[in-house]
């Protein structure tokens, strides 16, 4: 009997896949938009909006990096998704930080910078399970 020791990345990787896998509600979505400093009428405002989820809303992580998400009313959707490392997930081609993931609580962030538009987008998905 011998005893193989799993290398710490790929553990720690498969560990959050396992946490991730199921189904989460969400709770709600909040973006913020950021203008530049020298943005027109008022520097540095932006729009914040917030959705607020159904129990009908949910993202469900499946086995075979399969993610179901519905929100909305579009329908479910399918897509891909890959856990990079415990505070790192992609869903499709889109990069969101984990910030908090513990057996009831979800936070999806995603912050992107849009150059030409000189915009800055955060979008926050909270879900619950």
């Amino acid at each position: 009997f011998s005893c193989v020791k799993e290398d710490i990345g790929p553990r720690l990787r498969r560990e959050a896949e396992e946490k991730l896998l199921g189904t989460w509600t969400l709770e709600r979505r909040i973006t913020e938009i950021y203008q530049p400093i020298v943005a027109y009428p008022v520097p540095g405002t932006g729009a914040t909006t917030q959705y607020n989820g159904t129990a009908n809303d949910y993202f469900d992580f499946q086995k075979g990096q399969v993610v179901e998400i519905d929100t909305a009313g579009t329908g479910a959707t399918h897509h891909n998704f890959e856990v990079i490392n415990p505070s790192q997930v992609f869903i499709d081609d889109m990069s969101w930080r984990i910030e908090t993931h513990t057996a009831r609580n979800l936070l999806l962030v995603r912050d992107v910078n849009d150059g030409p538009q000189d915009r800055r987008y955060i979008t926050k998905l909270y879900f619950k399970r």
